[in-house]
């Protein structure tokens, strides 16, 4: 065999075992992070496990660099999962960069309703982008405000916000459509039966996810539901958050507590005209004797935070309380807890009268 047709073989073989690799990563990822199957960006490949990985053949680019973009990766039966647009190789940027939708999944609500699952991936690594409603940040249809974010943190951040759509929603479809760093992208989001999921249950350890309350002994809320708390603050004073939750502190059978409180706690801007500072955005969890409904789980505890706003206006602020699980269920979309608290903030010229 000739030089040439050895180095072809091997790029062929590193083409195909990145091609399982990506697939099983993006399976196991559990998510829509990317662009839309319908659009052109990116590179479709098609995998199974155990089987004959999708056909790349390189001559001039290698592989990293032939599939840096998004694409959707699918195995066997399972449905298509896509990754984020930069592998490990790629350069990664403070700011300047996209940020795509992510369409985690829907499920079922108890009046016969469903609840479409949204997160968002900012490829920036610290910068914060406000993308105000409107041709930016637009769902269709029925929007563009579906109760999306305006504000993006940096990363992937994991089901932020459900929309909900008629028992009669059927075969109809949703985008949305984010422009940022100089680029468009659009997500679909439908009720395809491949992508149901269950927030509220995870099956494999009998998982649940954490309860939030905003009062002691309230009853509190669980999973990505949307839950709005109204608050009031006249600037410059901080604005104090306390929330209670409980847990039922589940791990895998046989493994070991982990040695960090069974809740975690993460604030941040949802919405809002200026900044939001918060004096720790990841409160400590302090372990409590929780009275009334959410007594009688494994652990509950309590977690306090400030913040303090910039400009007057109207906001929206997202709490998330992740269990043992870790952020977005490490890709099996169970189980955390999302609820927001709408803060009308006035300035003190505002107040006096």
């Amino acid at each position: 065999m000739g030089r040439n047709s050895q180095t072809e073989g091997r790029r062929v073989a590193q083409a195909r075992s990145l091609g399982i690799v990506i697939a099983v990563w993006g399976w196991v990822a559990g998510s829509t992070v990317g662009v839309t199957a319908e659009s052109t960006i990116g590179v479709t490949v098609e995998s199974t496990v155990g089987a004959k990985a999708a056909e790349i053949a390189l001559p001039v680019k290698s592989p990293v660099e032939s599939l840096h973009d998004s694409g959707v990766r699918q195995v066997g039966n399972l449905p298509p999962r896509w990754i984020p647009t930069q592998l490990p190789s790629e350069p990664l940027h403070d700011s300047g960069q996209s940020v795509t939708g992510a369409f985690e999944g829907w499920f079922k609500n108890p009046d016969g309703t469903y609840s479409i699952l949204l997160g968002y991936f900012n490829r920036n690594l610290k910068q914060e982008l406000d993308i105000p409603i409107g041709p930016d940040n637009r769902i269709d249809p029925g929007g563009p405000d579906r109760g999306q974010p305006t504000h993006f943190m940096p990363r992937r951040q994991w089901g932020v916000f459900t929309i909900r759509v008629p028992n009669d929603f059927g075969n109809g479809k949703l985008t949305w459509t984010l422009v940022a760093g100089g680029k468009t992208t659009t997500i679909p989001m439908s009720l395809d039966p491949r992508w149901e999921v269950s927030p509220f249950f995870e099956v494999g350890i009998g998982n649940t996810p954490p309860f939030i309350s905003f009062e002691e002994g309230g009853g509190g809320v669980q999973g990505p539901d949307p839950s709005d708390e109204v608050r009031t603050v006249t600037m410059p004073s901080a604005l104090t958050l306390t929330v209670w939750v409980a847990d039922d502190a589940k791990t895998a059978p046989g493994a070991k507590p982990p040695k960090t409180p069974p809740v975690t706690l993460t604030w941040s801007k949802f919405r809002g005209p200026g900044d939001v500072v918060f004096s720790n955005p990841t409160p400590p969890v302090e372990k409590t004797e929780s009275k009334g409904a959410m007594a009688a789980v494994a652990f509950d505890g309590r977690g306090t935070t400030t913040a303090t706003f910039s400009k007057a206006g109207e906001y929206v602020l997202l709490v998330v309380a992740n269990d043992w699980s870790g952020e977005g269920g490490r890709g099996f979309q169970c189980c955390w807890t999302t609820a927001k608290v709408k803060v009308s903030v006035k300035s003190g010229d505002e107040a006096a009268h």
